[in-house]
């Protein structure tokens, strides 16, 4: 038992973030760019998401294509394994077994890094400076809240429950938030470029 990621095309960013999904299951992810471009301008990227028990042939039960992306960046999965949220030139949240979006933003910098809370329902994204705060229900496909740091973030994460949020910035600082604003709750600066974070399922 236990989950499986496989990534397959040509990427300076082979980052994934996986939850506790379900025993006896396992969950493959794949992006995969293509070499050649289409219309002369954009990669064709593919996300898949399979489930398959044990070693049997997987089940390929989403499949999307996106001619419109350059490069798929980040992955995240919901822990319950029903929703996954991928950031690259645009942010998309999918339902697993349905190969439409269910939303998608484009941010015009592209997406660093991705989270998404246990059962799905919040989604954050870092795009350049910006953090981007969503909600599955969110709006017109637009940000619940935004933030903005000095400089360029490079990693995201969000605890289990969605309720709080913790970036790590190159202006080398960590900032937490709670999901209800976008005034951090606080940040400390570690005197260096933070390049990764991570947090508890209980945001403590």
């Amino acid at each position: 038992s236990g989950a499986n990621i496989s990534f397959v095309g040509n990427t300076s960013s082979d980052r994934f973030k996986i939850g506790n999904l379900e025993t006896n299951i396992t969950y493959i992810f794949r992006v995969v760019p293509s070499d050649g471009f289409e219309s002369g301008e954009a990669i064709s990227t593919k996300f898949r998401f399979f489930k398959a028990v044990g070693f049997s042939e997987p089940d390929l039960v989403l499949n999307y294509s996106n001619s419109n992306s350059l490069q798929e960046n980040s992955i995240a999965v919901s822990a319950n394994g029903k929703y996954s949220v991928v950031g690259g030139n645009s942010i998309f949240l999918f339902d697993n077994y349905n190969s439409t979006p269910i939303w998608s933003d484009y941010s015009g910098n592209g997406y660093a890094d991705v989270a998404i809370s246990g059962n799905g329902y919040y989604i954050v994204g870092i795009s350049g400076n910006k953090v981007h705060f969503y909600t599955k229900e969110s709006e017109n496909d637009s940000p619940e809240w935004t933030y903005t740091t000095e400089n360029p973030n490079m990693a995201v994460d969000i605890s289990s429950s969605g309720e709080h949020i913790v970036v790590g910035s190159f202006d080398d600082n960590v900032y937490l938030f709670d999901k209800d604003s976008n005034v951090p709750l606080w940040s400390y600066d570690v005197g260096s470029y933070v390049y990764t974070v991570s947090m508890s399922d209980d945001g403590d």
